[in-house]
């Protein structure tokens, strides 16, 4: 146990010393406060963080090391100097002005541009609070962070997103001048085909007239595979403005224009009598058009069903709240290594004729358009017992 000792001599009238008394006191709470200023002390001057203490007036009583080095001073010099020396005049009448915000509601946090010695500017990022004692205001803490780092490194992430969006514009409009002067002649191809097999039939062989049923097949084909990419392609040309859309119209909607296949699938389809309001354009549709066609599509089972529906809890990402819905099917399933694949553009898992054909750009279509809604798409699904997907959307 940490003690404190002290002693004085007893002494009678005459002046001898008759006795001593001594006084022990038990200091462990006050060496463990020591400590706890010890620890606090170190710790601030340690901080990577710039932390200052100064009067009502702007004169520093405190830098840690951090502090002073940003501006090129040592803490020595720092002492008694006003906080009007890490300014330019021009910003004095803002820099007062953020002062009298926390004499007046006792904080301020902002980004301020601040002088160093020598004349070099950087932007930091400030905390102050009012220091009381008693409730009356004494001075004011000061946490600085210079962000020189973050602002250049977000000026270059600017520039790359500024440079790859104007790529992405060129390969747009590429994309589609190319589709669209590609048609033409593909088209040529395939009446041409068509003349030469009718017209000049009886001279073809079995062999020559495969030929040329092939060369039909696939420029149809082709055709299909570039309308695809005409439509991926004017989604993000053809700006429709967003509107407050009741959600069970849009499914509606798109069972209705799946008449044909539903009924020729036998496909019960489940929708609830409740759907949100959701904020979006009519190109929103699309995605339960061909989220809900693919569950009717790749489906064998006897009783095929698909449930349509949205999940009671809703996701949250950076403050904004989304609407979760889901289409879930009994069909035939998806292997997981394709989870991520099946999202890509022509991309296939079965042959091209199989499940009555198809280019493969359906989802490819649905998660360009749920991501032009701000919110992302994914599937949990085992082969044979069907898939669900998922998608979110700000509401």
């Amino acid at each position: 146990i940490p003690i404190d000792d002290s002693g004085a001599p007893i002494k009678n009238n005459k002046g001898d010393t008759t006795g001593i008394v001594l006084i022990f006191r038990d200091v462990t709470k006050r060496r463990r406060r020591e400590k706890k200023l010890h620890l606090l002390s170190f710790s601030v001057q340690q901080a990577i963080e710039g932390i200052a203490v100064c009067d009502m007036d702007g004169n520093f009583l405190f830098a840690n090391n951090s502090f002073a080095g940003m501006f090129g001073y040592n803490q020595e010099e720092l002492i008694g100097k006003n906080i009007s020396i890490f300014h330019t005049p021009a910003q004095m009448p803002s820099v007062e002005a953020y002062y009298r915000q926390v004499k007046e509601k006792g904080f301020f946090k902002g980004e301020i541009w601040h002088l160093r010695r020598g004349g070099a500017v950087f932007p930091g990022l400030m905390h102050n609070s009012l220091l009381k004692d008693e409730d009356k205001p004494i001075g004011m803490t000061i946490t600085l962070i210079d962000i020189t780092r973050q602002k250049q490194n977000s000026q270059k992430l600017k520039h790359y997103s500024e440079k790859l969006e104007a790529v992405n514009e060129e390969l747009e409009a590429f994309t589609y001048t190319a589709a669209h002067d590609l048609k033409e002649p593909l088209r040529a191809i395939e009446i041409f085909s068509q003349f030469i097999l009718e017209d000049y039939s009886a001279k073809f062989d079995n062999k020559a007239k495969d030929y040329f049923n092939r060369i039909i097949a696939n420029t149809e084909r082709m055709t299909k595979l570039i309308e695809s990419l005409l439509a991926i392609s004017r989604i993000s040309k053809e700006y429709i403005p967003y509107t407050m859309v009741n959600s069970k119209k849009l499914v509606e909607n798109a069972v209705k224009r799946l008449e044909a296949i539903i009924t020729q699938k036998k496909t019960k389809i489940n929708i609830p009598d409740k759907l949100p309001v959701i904020l979006c354009n009519t190109k929103f549709e699309e995605v339960f058009y061909n989220v809900i066609y693919n569950a009717v599509k790749y489906n064998d089972n006897p009783e095929p069903v698909v449930e349509v529906g949205v999940l009671d809890e809703r996701q949250q990402t950076n403050d904004e709240e989304f609407v979760v819905f889901y289409v879930r099917d009994n069909g035939i399933g998806i292997k997981k290594e394709y989870f991520e694949r099946i999202f890509n553009i022509f991309e296939r898992l079965h042959e091209h004729e199989a499940y009555g054909g198809g280019t493969g750009a359906g989802l490819a279509i649905v998660k360009k358009i749920i991501g032009e809604h701000k919110g992302k798409i994914w599937v949990e699904s085992e082969q044979e017992k069907g898939s669900t997907f998922f998608f979110t959307i700000p509401g």
